[in-house]
């Protein structure tokens, strides 16, 4: 009997050692799911930023393009603008105006604005003198 009793005592030990097991692995199964789930949460949200990613690569490419073109464009009205300066300037001389920049920050002096805001006679007969050709509007 003492043989059937180790058997059965062996059996038991056994028994609790699989259900303890069994609750080991269902515990790693609750796991496992648990992360395949998390698994296809970070895999879609992957997904989603590589299609950020591509939508915004296009995006700067558009831009970068678009840029491109508005430097081109520039480029090409700054060679019309200085060729058209050029023009007008050889013009202005063949008539015998002084011309002035197109790019001149400077505010163009209005001599007979100036003059006619001059109240003393002798001081507006000086200033008269001295700016005559502008006031009569390019005439010496």
């Amino acid at each position: 009997m003492s043989e059937a009793k180790n058997l059965i005592e062996e059996h038991e030990a056994l028994s609790e050692e699989v259900s303890s097991l069994k609750e080991l692995l269902d515990e790693a199964s609750t796991r496992i799911e648990e992360v395949t789930q998390l698994n296809e949460k970070l895999s879609e949200q992957v997904n989603d930023l590589k299609k950020d990613k591509e939508s915004a690569e296009s995006e700067l490419e558009a831009s970068e393009k678009l840029n491109d073109e508005l430097k081109e464009q520039v480029e090409a009205l700054t060679q019309e603008d200085q060729a058209l300066e050029k023009k007008v300037s050889e013009k202005l001389n063949e008539i015998g105006v002084e011309p002035v920049s197109m790019d001149s920050d400077v505010k163009e002096f209005d001599a007979l604005a100036e003059w006619g805001q001059i109240s003393d006679p002798i001081e507006k007969t000086k200033f008269y003198r001295q700016h005559k050709d502008k006031i009569l509007g390019g005439v010496k």
